[in-house]
């Protein structure tokens, strides 16, 4: 993960671009690399059980 996140108004413009089909793979990367991180906290979240017992997984339909 690259040690600088973009901004909210650069990842907007990122995911306007990915609904036309005109990010370039970088963007991509810049966006997928703003996910992880955005994963990473929600499930430092989890821990504290902000979620219920089920979990954010579970809201999305990811847990076995």
């Amino acid at each position: 993960m690259t040690s600088e996140l973009k901004s909210e108004k650069e990842i907007n413009m990122i995911r306007g671009k990915m609904l036309v089909a005109a990010a370039t793979k970088e963007e991509l990367a810049e966006f997928l690399t703003y996910v992880t991180a955005i994963e990473v906290l929600v499930e430092e979240a989890s821990n504290e059980d902000f979620y219920g017992t089920r979990g954010w997984q579970h809201r999305l339909g990811w847990e076995d």
